[in-house]
């Protein structure tokens, strides 16, 4: 039941907004699979680009970046720093391996344990 007094939580805005469906490949005409950090990224980049689109969308995106900020900040000093350069320096894999001076796949390596950490700490 729809009540206008109540936030909607994120995962309805979720539902509401799917802009990782799934593409074609303009070289081969295939099917392009997304990732479940694909979608994420699209998700929010749709939600930035109108948040208009729902009433209470910008509070619920500001506690939210809260809370991934806050969740940053608890991760071990090597995840975080990736993590930062990554989701706010938009640095690519190569270009955070050369500033942490490690190879690029220890950076993937740790990207993907800073997101395995992320969603314990955001989803428990």
């Amino acid at each position: 039941m729809f009540r206008a007094d109540v936030a909607t939580p994120p995962f309805h805005l979720k539902m509401q907004v799917d802009p990782a469906q799934p593409t074609i490949d303009e070289s081969s005409g295939h099917r392009k699979e997304v990732s479940s950090e694909e979608r994420e990224e699209a998700y929010h980049l749709a939600l930035a680009a109108s948040p208009s689109a729902h009433p209470d969308a910008a509070i619920l995106q500001t506690g939210l970046q809260l809370m991934v900020d806050d969740a940053i900040g608890q991760l071990p000093n090597a995840q975080r720093m990736a993590m930062i350069l990554r989701q706010y320096e938009q640095l690519s894999d190569e270009e955070i391996a050369n500033v942490l001076g490690l190879a690029v796949s220890a950076v993937k390596s740790l990207l993907l344990r800073a997101r395995s950490s992320l969603r314990k700490l955001l989803y428990c």
